[in-house]
């Protein structure tokens, strides 16, 4: 466990980006850094933006979007408590954030 979490969550949140582009450019999604940080900052809209639209990526982008604040959520692992019991009690909630069924 890191010693320091908030220390640990920046750098979680400075990689964002560079895992995202690489998990999804693997997967074979068209994406750039602009279109993730789109997504992270929740202005991602391929109604509105054709370029959005081009990513192919529907359900994906919301994994990123959700991954992006679910991740701040989750120090309550680093602070001690029990993974597999904050993951059974938020899988429902990662589940209708992931194929948009909230």
């Amino acid at each position: 466990m890191p010693r320091n979490i908030t220390a640990y969550m920046k750098r979680v949140g400075d990689a964002y980006v560079t895992d995202a582009y690489h998990s999804l450019s693997i997967e074979g999604y068209r994406v750039s850094r602009e279109l993730i940080e789109r997504v992270r900052s929740n202005i991602w809209n391929p109604e509105a933006n054709e370029q959005d639209g081009d990513s192919g990526m529907p359900w994906p982008s919301r994994v990123l979007a959700g991954l992006s604040g679910r991740s701040k959520k989750h120090g309550k692992v680093l602070s001690g408590q029990n993974p597999g019991l904050v993951a059974d009690e938020d899988h429902g909630t990662w589940y209708r954030e992931m194929f948009g069924r909230a």
